[in-house]
């Protein structure tokens, strides 16, 4: 009878542990929402790929979204990639930004072209970068810093000085405003250093692209640069759009030489609403559930019982 007992008490302390066991909660290291990063200046702007990132329905709440591209000859192969990915960028923008998404296109080469002022048609902005062909641009510097000047200051259609002094024009207006509520992406993407309106880098220009970039994170929007190394870093190019994205707290990321994955670049920032992935956090401790508290609650008893039942045996005997 004892024996039996035995087996039986052992059967029930297993059958307890198994229990509590397995009602732990298993936390998923992977599930992220955007406040978990938000403003925390985490930064993967040294790293040149990104894991692509599950997208759920408005994570990133109302964005405005800015594409800021180098149509020069040289980006070919980029911008053939960009309008392959198109379909997939604009449905991620849509779901991140749970349906309420505006957009805006610029293209620049030694002056500034706006195609589409931060609109809510898209379909509008999807037509403007289909037609995007890459062309012209000689000289290795191109107005980047004008271009994204643009961008962050919402400037009208004009000619105008650049940081070095030099006049240029900017064709088309980008005067609508950024939504305060919104998520403020811009993504600048080139091959070339800056070189104003002039087509030489001179050293104001490169001090205006960390300067827009500081008026950029005043106004909370995040620079996110991808850059295409066409020729190579000759001229410290990456180095001065890592700073851009980095003042800002956005993403700066380096795609292959002929272009390819710059599409899936731009998709990946905007799933990340712009801001870079964090490092997971611990695993908290797990947590028993209802029938796990009932489980261990049993299972001490049984502790409890077996212990007393061996200290009355004693005594007796």
């Amino acid at each position: 009878m004892d024996n039996k007992k035995g087996i039986f008490i052992a059967a029930i302390v297993v059958i307890s542990v198994l229990a509590v066991m397995t009602s732990m909660a298993s936390p998923n290291a992977n599930n992220f929402n955007r406040n978990d990063y938000e403003g925390t200046g985490v930064s993967v702007s040294s790293r040149t790929t990104v894991a692509p990132l599950s997208v759920e329905w408005g994570v990133c709440g109302p964005m405005d979204l800015v594409i800021v591209l180098d149509d020069t000859g040289s980006m070919a192969g980029a911008i053939d990639n960009i309008k392959a990915e198109l379909p997939n960028i604009i449905a991620t923008a849509y779901t991140a930004s749970g349906g309420d998404l505006r957009m805006g296109y610029i293209t620049f080469k030694d002056y500034v072209v706006v195609h589409n002022n931060l609109t809510t048609n898209i379909s509008a902005v999807m037509d403007s970068i289909n037609a995007t062909f890459a062309s012209g641009g000689a000289g290795g510097p191109e107005a980047s810093d004008e271009a994204k000047n643009t961008a962050v200051n919402n400037l009208p259609a004009g000619t105008r000085t650049d940081a070095a002094g030099y006049t240029g024009i900017q064709i088309g207006n980008f005067t609508t405003p950024y939504r305060p509520e919104a998520v403020k992406i811009v993504i600048l993407i080139t091959d070339a250093p800056p070189g104003g309106f002039n087509d030489i880098q001179d050293p104001a220009d490169n001090i205006s692209m960390h300067t827009h970039a500081v008026t950029a994170s005043s106004k909370g929007i995040l620079m996110c640069d991808i850059f295409v190394p066409t020729g190579g870093d000759y001229a410290g190019q990456a180095a001065i759009l890592k700073d851009d994205a980095d003042t800002t707290g956005g993403v700066f990321l380096t795609v292959a030489a002929d272009g390819s994955g710059t599409g899936d670049a731009i998709n990946k920032i905007v799933a990340m609403c712009g801001a870079p992935r964090p490092t997971p956090p611990p695993a908290p401790v797990p947590a028993l559930t209802p029938i796990g508290i009932m489980a261990l609650v049993g299972l001490l008893s049984v502790i409890a019982a077996v212990s007393i039942r061996t200290t009355v045996r004693k005594k007796r005997e």
